[in-house]
Order: structure tokens, then sequence, then C-alpha cells
């Protein structure tokens, strides 16, 4: 396999998932069933929904690309895979490995698997693939087609922060896309405008989190590992991180007025679970002991 076979690769959109990207290189391809697209740049039949979070493999890159892989400095993993975010948190072992995987996944397949449950995404996710229609609409107007973001994936994003609204499931379930080309345009095109939703009173609470994920989407493979991180935490407050707080929110009979209990219904809501992963509880306690105590991510890293 040549570049000739890849074809025309679409330029990336910002924030762009590697899923989309293959939708929109099928769409240049033309009428072929996604079986036959498959076949034509990966050789076999490929699980799909995967790359709603993680990045090509760079054996695969190689035979697309070729040497103008190296000239191109296409880094698919460092700006449309979840693996940014995903190191932050990870011990240090795993954490170095997903670096290496700025271009590309090199992981190997038993690495690939053992990293990928331990990040979450696996068996962890939104049911549906979701949108912020503002961007939606500003992708028309500028490109003349849209494409699936990572941040409205991620658990615990509900708000745009560029935006300032809520999300929307696009109807298109992650178990229509694992052997299907699902491309955002096609699926959302004729989406009408969302009815009034009333304010959320932990609006602005929703858009520092997503904030942070986004933050850390960007900059998560240019930040120490989640031992440092839980390490930096103690030696600064003198008090653990809080690692299981959704999940002791989710396994009560009872939900408070508070942030946590509507995050976590949320959450449970938008993956069609009973329960909060403890994989993603981990990560979301993380993320509001940092919040509660500094702000910020960038200004506790930046402590």
């Amino acid at each position: 396999m040549n570049n000739i076979a890849i074809g025309a690769f679409p330029e990336p959109l910002p924030d762009e998932t590697c899923y989309s990207l293959l939708c929109r290189l099928a769409v240049r391809h033309g009428r072929i069933t996604s079986n036959q697209f498959c076949q034509s740049i990966f050789g076999h039949q490929e699980p799909l929904r995967g790359y709603v979070f993680k990045p090509f493999r760079m054996k695969d890159l190689q035979k697309w690309f070729g040497d103008q892989l190296l000239l191109s400095q296409m880094r698919f993993g460092d700006s449309h895979s979840c693996y940014p975010y995903y190191s932050a948190f990870l011990n240090p072992k795993h954490s170095a490995r997903l670096c290496k995987c700025r271009n590309g996944s090199v992981l190997s397949a038993g690495q690939a698997k053992r990293i990928n449950r331990e990040c979450g995404f696996v068996h962890h996710h939104k049911q549906q693939l979701w949108y912020c229609p503002s961007c939606v609409r500003e992708d028309f107007l500028q490109y003349g087609e849209t494409c699936w973001r990572r941040l409205p994936q991620m658990p615990g994003a509900i708000y745009c922060p560029i935006h300032k609204e809520p999300f929307r499931p696009s109807g298109v379930n992650h178990r229509d896309i694992n052997y299907q080309i699902i491309p955002a345009t096609y699926a959302l095109i004729h989406i009408p405008e969302p009815a009034f939703e009333p304010g959320s009173i932990y609006a602005e609470r929703y858009y520092r989190l997503a904030k942070d994920i986004a933050w850390l989407l960007s900059k998560g493979f240019s930040v120490p590992d989640g031992e440092w991180l839980t390490w930096n935490f103690f030696e600064v407050t003198g008090k653990p991180i809080n690692t299981h707080l959704l999940y002791e929110v989710s396994r009560s009979s009872q939900r408070r007025n508070h942030f946590e209990d509507y995050l976590t219904n949320r959450i449970m809501q938008d993956s069609g679970k009973d329960r909060v992963d403890l994989t993603v509880s981990r990560q979301m306690g993380i993320l509001l002991s940092i919040e509660k105590t500094f702000g910020t991510l960038e200004k506790f890293y930046s402590i």
C-alpha cells in the first residue's frame, strides 16, 4: 500500500478524532462500503470505534504515507487522540509509553490492550457520539463540513467551554460505528436547532471542568505522570487527593444537592451504567480536587 491507495488525506480539523478523519477520508474515496474502505486502507476488517480515543498505529501511517510521514510532522497521537489526557493519570511506565505515541501508536498489541483498559475508555464511555451545535455551525460556515471532536466524547465534559452551551447527543451509537463509517457531516447536517434548556446552577463548574479536560487533551504529554500528580498534590496541600469521589457517590442510594452528585448522575446517564467506573472516578476525583484547591489544572502544574 502507498499514498496512492490512501488518496487525498483530509486536513485534520481542530480537536478532530482519528475516527472522524477516517470518516472524512472514506467520503473522499467515493461510493464504497465501510468494509471495502477498511480493506482498502488497512488490508483487513478493522474495529473502528477505538479510534474515537486512540491514534492510528505507526505501522499503518508508514504504509499510508511512506517517507512523507517524517516530512509532514503529522501528530495524530498528540492532537487527534485522547492519549494526552489519559497519560496524566497513568503510572510512570505506561505514561512514558503513551508519550512515545505523539505521531501514532507504537504500542504492541499487548501493551495497547493493557493501557487502553487502564485509561478507561474501553468499557466506560458515553453511549453516543456527542457534539456542540455552535461548533458544528461554525465548521459548516468555515470548512463546508464538520467532524467528531475529542472533547465532547470525554466523561465529565458536559458543556462546550468555548460556546458555554451543553454538548448534545448525536443519535450515533458507539455500537453502530465499530464497523461502520458515519461521518459527522452526514449525521449532523439535518439536526434541528436544540430546544431551550434552563441554565444549570453549576454551569460555571461544568465550564471549568470541561476547560481542564480540554487543557489536558492539548497539554497532557507535556506534564508528569499520575504518580507525580498525586505525590505533588499531597506535598503542597498536606492532604491525599480524592480518587474515589464519584464512585462513592454512585454507590449511595441518596443524592445531595451538590455538584458532585449532579455530575455523577450525568456520567451514569450518558454512559448507560448504574455506577461510575473506578477509572473514571479516579480521573474526575483528581480534577475536582485540584480545582477545589488551585482553581484550574494549569495553575496546579505551574506551581
